[in-house]
């Protein structure tokens, strides 16, 4: 056996198993079925190797073993290039594979829409994210076009870009089209041709959806425009500046508007502009802005201009300065137009202090001032007076003839007191009728004295006024400081007893205050404390006067008055508790029970037998002003069960004469519920006999100053025998009150009054007491 033979062997094997490997790596089945036919070859051949077996050992055996030796080289060579060319193969396979599933993946998760379309815009085929941008499944598009989606007004841009890029030409540009549902998209679209030989044989393209880019562009554009619009309407003027030099770098359109000067007058000219800062604020302007802005501090300010037309612009600057790492690099503001507020500002001001009908100082500016005159009087050891004026029956023109004449008065009044006094006095309204004077450096008393006569002096003068001719007195209290008080309070307190003092005694005169005026307003007090717990602790009662007709001399009534019986008080008189009473409207739920009270009374007595008696209850001018009278008088009726015929209502004239109008209706009402309306103290009052007639009354009542005195005093004669002729002549009913003698019933009789009540039959008594009266049968018969 040669070595050269066995050498062949090993090479056969080895490219043998070398062959048999490679076969396992083959994939492609042409290499694979090439590899196996010489591996079969390479098979047969080994075999005969070992058929020539031999036990002697040579280097060689004859050409043979070359032969073979160089076939088994050769074929071991072929299989290892074949080995790499499998190997290469494989590689660049694999290669290949990534690559294409690195586009693959490119095109089926690219976000945006990619596609290829024939030359006629059909689409061939898509990534899921063109069709999921559309809203549209695979099969929707078969036989349809690209352009069926597109918007009818983009329509001929689609076909022009289409063709473009079907002619060799890539194209990008913007398309909107229709989602499936409806909606438009924004697309950005590049289409390439596809070439093929050289020809273009279809068009590849990508799409991206723009839809949300294009709205918050849209978004900007109209935010932008915005902004703009706003720079050109808001009432205000926006800057940006250089903190060096102050000068103007941008101003909005608005300076025109507010300063009447254009953006370019302002920025083009920085001296311009500082001459148009008021003088009178330039340098604090300035001096401010500069250390507010070296200081890196944004701030607020407020100065004027003067615009263009003349006028003086309140300005409020809001700057803000601009900072980077520290070091100011621009400031930029908002200028306002606070005119208007400014000028709000000192009318309320002027309204905070000044009265705004006569322009006078209020009572926080009188207040003031008092206080600062007492300062001064206290330190310079002098007399300071304080006048507290008030005008009489201010009320009754006012209701009468309306506010507008009201308040021209108090304008008329007003400039009269300016007339009264120096130039140092200060004559203030403090509300309503009032008003105050403040009278310092008064060499003695009697100056104060002087201005108050000269005050009445000049108001006796009528008042013209819309064609009315009034005439307004007035009533004064006098106070000194610091004799009636050392403070303020103190003195005004006083100063009002002093007034009201002047009231009390007639009105249209001055009164200066005296100690027992507070004593007087103290007992006051006390009373209305009684007053109000009176109703509730049962304290009041009823007293009633018979009222008699002197002809049968029977008593067919009875008037109800009422008294106030205190528990240490004693019998406390109604002229000192009625006006009180009205003045703090508790006469309103006292007279309700009164009107109650003497329902149930006439009610007993009719049960007791005296079935023709009537009660007549008298209504205050408070009382006449409630909304409910009606419903009030109308709702005791009904839960004391009286008919109404036997309640009769007492009024007087002065309550009729504030509001004539709603009287006569309120009247009505009460007749028409079958309630009797008499006129008390007739001929005392202010009445009208025109109106006198449209009143539904019953009975004229002759009020008892007339009759105290009718067979002495002509005059009251007269007037008690024309009331009792006015009577008779409207088919009324008249009543004399206050006869107290036989001398006066014969002397009414005579002239035709037979029906009276006063202390000449019967003193006012107890509810008891008239019973008796009743059931003794007396009778009052001429």
């Amino acid at each position: 056996m040669s070595l050269t033979y066995i050498l062949s062997i090993i090479l056969r094997l080895f490219t043998l198993a070398w062959a048999v490997n490679l076969l396992r790596r083959i994939r492609d089945w042409r290499i694979g079925l090439l590899t196996i036919m010489l591996t079969v070859i390479l098979g047969i051949q080994v075999f005969p190797l070992f058929g020539a077996w031999s036990s002697d050992w040579v280097l060689e055996n004859g050409s043979g073993d070359f032969y073979w030796l160089a076939a088994s080289g050769t074929m071991l060579l072929a299989f290892i290039f074949l080995g790499g060319a499998v190997t290469e193969h494989r590689m660049t396979r694999s290669r290949l594979f990534k690559e294409e599933q690195a586009f693959k993946s490119l095109y089926e998760h690219n976000p945006d829409a990619v596609y290829t379309l024939d030359l006629e815009g059909r689409l061939l085929a898509s990534n899921p994210a063109c069709l999921s941008i559309l809203g549209y499944e695979g099969h929707d598009f078969k036989n349809r076009t690209v352009f069926e989606v597109v918007v009818e007004e983009e329509l001929e841009k689609a076909r022009t870009h289409f063709s473009a890029a079907v002619n060799g030409n890539p194209q990008t540009y913007e398309l909107l089209v229709y989602h499936k549902d409806g909606r438009r998209l924004a697309l950005q679209v590049t289409n390439v041709p596809i070439y093929a030989d050289g020809v273009v044989v279809g068009i590849y393209g990508i799409a991206k959806n723009i839809t949300e880019q294009k709205a918050a562009e849209h978004e900007r554009v109209l935010t932008t425009q915005k902004y703009q619009d706003l720079l050109e309407t808001i009432e205000a003027v926006v800057w940006e500046g250089n903190p060096e030099t102050f000068e103007y770098l941008f101003i909005s359109p608005q300076s025109r508007r507010i300063l009447g000067y254009t953006p370019e007058q302002l920025i083009s000219d920085h001296a311009f502009w500082q001459s148009k800062v008021h003088p009178d604020d330039f340098e604090m302007m300035m001096s401010y802005c500069k250390q507010e802005v070296a200081a890196g501090r944004s701030h607020t300010i407020e100065y004027r201009m003067i615009a263009a037309d003349g006028r003086t612009v309140w300005l409020k600057d809001f700057v803000t300065v601009v900072q980077e790492n520290g070091v100011v690099t621009g400031c930029r503001g908002i200028m306002v137009d606070i005119t208007a507020r400014k000028l709000a500002e000192e009318r309320l001001q002027h309204i905070a202090y000044f009265d705004v009908l006569t322009s006078m100082p209020n009572r926080t500016l009188f207040e003031d001032r008092l206080s600062l005159e007492m300062a001064r009087s206290r330190r310079q050891s002098q007399t300071l007076a304080v006048l507290l004026l008030d005008l009489d029956r201010f009320k009754y023109i006012n209701d009468t003839l309306g506010h507008a004449v009201g308040d021209e008065l108090i304008r008329a009044v007003a400039e009269r007191l300016q007339t009264c006094v120096r130039e140092g006095d200060t004559v203030s309204r403090i509300g309503g009728d009032e008003f105050t004077l403040i009278l310092p450096d008064l060499r003695s008393p009697q100056d104060a004295v002087s201005v108050a006569r000269m005050i009445l002096q000049r108001m006796t003068a009528p008042f013209v006024i819309e064609q009315n001719e009034l005439f307004a007195t007035c009533s004064i209290g006098i106070s000194f400081f610091p004799d009636d008080g050392a403070d303020l309070s103190t003195l005004m307190k006083n100063a009002e007893s002093a007034m009201y003092r002047a009231k009390e005694r007639g009105r249209n005169n001055y009164q200066l205050y005296t100690t027992s005026m507070n004593e007087d307003a103290m007992q006051k007090l006390s009373l209305e404390r009684y007053l109000r717990k009176a109703l509730g602790l049962d304290e009041f009662v009823l007293f009633y006067q018979p009222q008699v007709n002197v002809q049968s001399g029977e008593i067919f009534g009875v008037e109800a008055l009422l008294r106030w019986k205190h528990p240490t008080l004693g019998m406390v008189s109604p002229a000192s508790f009625i006006p009180l009473a009205e003045e703090t409207g508790l006469i309103v739920p006292i007279g309700e029970w009164v009107l109650r009270t003497a329902c149930e009374q006439i009610k007993s007595w009719h049960a007791a037998g005296y079935g023709h008696l009537t009660v007549a209850v008298n209504l205050s001018a408070r009382q006449f002003q409630q909304e409910d009278l009606v419903e009030m008088v109308q709702r005791v009726l009904e839960e004391t069960s009286v008919e109404p015929r036997f309640l009769e209502l007492e009024i007087t004239e002065s309550v009729t004469m504030h509001n004539v109008e709603r009287a006569i209706v309120i009247l009505n009402e009460l007749k028409n519920l079958g309630i009797r309306i008499s006129l008390d103290d007739f001929g005392t009052g202010y009445s009208s006999l025109s109106y006198l007639k449209h009143f539904p009354i019953h009975t004229l009542k002759i009020d008892q100053s007339f009759v105290r005195d009718i067979t002495t005093d002509a005059d009251d004669a007269a007037i008690a025998t024309s009331v009792i002729a006015l009577a008779h002549s409207l088919n009324l009913q008249v009543v004399a009150e206050g006869v107290e003698t036989e001398e006066h019933l014969r002397y009414l009789a005579a002239r035709g009054c037979v029906e009276m009540q006063g202390y000449h039959f019967s003193r006012p008594l107890p509810a008891q007491e008239i019973e008796a009266l009743f059931q003794s049968g007396k009778t009052f018969a001429l």
